[in-house]
């Protein structure tokens, strides 16, 4: 053989064994199922027979990580391993409830968390007949209750260092704890992206995925319709409770809504994303420069508000009568917009885009707000 040979043999050689190892690598490499794309405090990594699920909590320094499989053959000792699909959860939140019922699989709930904030009327009355069990709130949780379910896992929210004793409890049990932290996102579409982190427990990725589209798309049609409007009104939030005025910050997820619906958000120089107290002396304040108001807390009416503090009837949008509460949809001390809102952020902006510019959506029935007369 030639020395030309010799080298096309060594060249197609180096070929064969260089894509050899390629495709060896990206059998064994994990790759993403539903690509997550707002969300940022979980992930989703699917490898082989396996799904590895991943809740950040906010400081990413105590992560909590779940193998799902169909096999009972779990390999990674340490993780939290739960079998799937589930067919018996426990859900210590209302907005858990909201996703499962987006997937069409609320039979599998066995057990809740505090009937009186739960809006959901077919869960309400299958707690009301028994089968479905109320187990109480946090550290007074009904444990013998939950045993004699053996539900496949508990669905919670809590992701403190005080809650450590509470779910090594249940994990003395055998009954696996599974983080759910959509309330630390501040995207809107990324709350509502946790479907997919709920979808993976049941074999649902596929129907989420094309749920999900359809919600995004809804959202990006206000938030675009927003964009190409000059005359954005200022927008302020909140009531005096207990002789303090809370504000969400400039990076909450409440404060993104009103941008993205086409609202200038009043407060929102201060980049913190939770909810911060500011004195009565600035909302009086700002309160002047403000055109609309909303999310006032349990009120009704504007004589409420008036009753809470005489001072609070200067603000503009009480004078002008542009104050809207998102409690439209209240069935006792539930309110739905706290409950299925995580699932609908395309109603919700559709709502504040119709409050914010009425004058664009003549038809536009709210949902989740209403105006205080």
């Amino acid at each position: 053989m030639g020395l030309k040979n010799h080298k096309l043999l060594i060249i197609l050689l180096l070929i064969l064994l260089s894509c050899k190892g390629k495709q060896q690598k990206i059998i064994h490499q994990p790759y993403s199922g539903s690509k997550i794309i707002y969300a940022r405090k979980f992930n989703i990594i699917k490898k082989n027979e396996t799904t590895e699920i991943v809740v950040y909590n906010s400081s990413h320094d105590n992560n909590y990580r779940y193998i799902l499989s169909e096999k009972n053959n779990f390999d990674r000792p340490g993780l939290v391993h739960i079998k799937v699909p589930v067919k018996k959860v426990v859900c210590l939140s209302t907005t858990h409830i909201a996703f499962i019922d987006f997937l069409g699989k609320t039979n599998t709930i066995v057990a809740i968390s505090g009937k009186n904030l739960i809006y959901n009327n077919y869960l309400k009355s299958v707690i009301d007949s028994g089968k479905v069990k109320d187990i109480g709130y946090d550290q007074n949780l009904d444990y013998e209750t939950i045993i004699k379910l053996k539900p496949d896992l508990i669905f919670a929210y809590s992701i403190e260092n005080e809650s450590a004793g509470f779910f090594n409890k249940f994990k003395d049990l055998g009954i696996p704890v599974v983080m759910v932290a959509e309330f630390l996102e501040e995207n809107p579409l990324g709350k509502t992206e946790w479907i997919k982190f709920f979808a993976s427990f049941y074999g649902l990725e596929n129907i989420a995925d094309e749920k999900f589209k359809i919600i995004e798309k809804e959202y990006h049609y206000w938030k675009n319709k927003a964009v190409s409007i000059s005359n954005k009104p200022r927008v302020m939030t909140g009531l005096l409770w207990n002789n303090t005025w809370y504000v969400p910050g400039k990076n909450s997820y409440l404060a993104q809504l009103i941008n993205d619906a086409g609202g200038i958000y009043i407060w929102g120089e201060d980049a913190k994303q939770f909810s911060y107290p500011i004195s009565l002396e600035k909302v009086l304040s700002d309160g002047q420069t403000a055109d609309i108001w909303i999310n006032t807390g349990s009120i009704n009416t504007k004589i409420e508000i008036k009753g809470i503090n005489t001072l609070l009837i200067k603000l503009q949008p009480y004078k002008n009568d542009k104050i809207y509460n998102n409690n439209n949809r209240c069935n006792g001390m539930a309110n739905d917009y706290w409950e299925t809102g995580v699932v609908n952020p395309d109603k919700i902006i559709a709502d504040l885009f119709c409050i914010f510019h009425s004058e664009l959506c003549k038809n536009h029935e709210l949902v989740y707000y209403k105006k205080l007369e």
